[in-house]
C-alpha cells in the first residue's frame, strides 16, 4: 500500500482549472492486511462534476471510519486542489 502513497499525494495536491457546480463525497469499504491482520478500511474520496459532466477527483483518504474528523482531513485535501478563483 504505501507505493501507493506517492501517486494518491499527487493527486491530493494538483490545481484545476474548470468551473464545477456539484461537489460529492462518498466512501467504499474494503478489507486490508494490516500487520498481520484483516481490517475493513474506508476509501474516502471528494470530487466535482464539471457543466460537461465529467468528473474529476480531489481527494482520496484512508481512514478506519467515515468520522467527521476523518471528513475534515479529507475536506483539508481537498482544499488544496479546488478550482483557481472559487
Amino acid at each position: 500500500m504505501r507505493t501507493l502513497d506517492p501517486v494518491i499525494e499527487g493527486g491530493n495536491n494538483r490545481h484545476i482549472k474548470d468551473r464545477f457546480p456539484f461537489l460529492l463525497v462518498d466512501a467504499i469499504y474494503t478489507k486490508v492486511h494490516e500487520n498481520g491482520r484483516v481490517r475493513s478500511q474506508g476509501v474516502l474520496i471528494s470530487y466535482v462534476i464539471n457543466e460537461e459532466g465529467y468528473r474529476t477527483i480531489l481527494s482520496l483518504k484512508i481512514d478506519s471510519s467515515e468520522s467527521t474528523e476523518a471528513l475534515k482531513q479529507l475536506f483539508q485535501l481537498a482544499e488544496g486542489t479546488r478550482p483557481e478563483g472559487r
